[in-house]
């Protein structure tokens, strides 16, 4: 199990490395306003208060913070 968490780490660390775009954290600006990041073309109704969000295959968890910045319960 140790070298999966190895090769897990050297990969992540790899991706962070190179800027890769799920890799880097929701910037203060786009917490103030998540739906604008989330979803820009108003598929979402415009409001996800209070709504359940369910986050698959996250990655770095940065939908998760902008999702409950927005008012919903996420699950990670």
């Amino acid at each position: 199990m140790h070298d999966v968490l190895a090769h897990n780490r050297r990969a992540w660390d790899r991706m962070a490395a190179a800027g890769q775009r799920f890799t880097t954290p929701a910037r203060d600006e786009q917490l103030r306003d998540p739906l604008a990041e989330l979803d820009p073309r108003g598929w979402m109704g415009g409001d996800v208060a209070g709504r359940d969000v369910l986050c698959l295959g996250s990655g770095g968890g940065r939908q998760s913070a902008l999702f409950a910045a927005a008012g919903a319960r996420v699950t990670v």
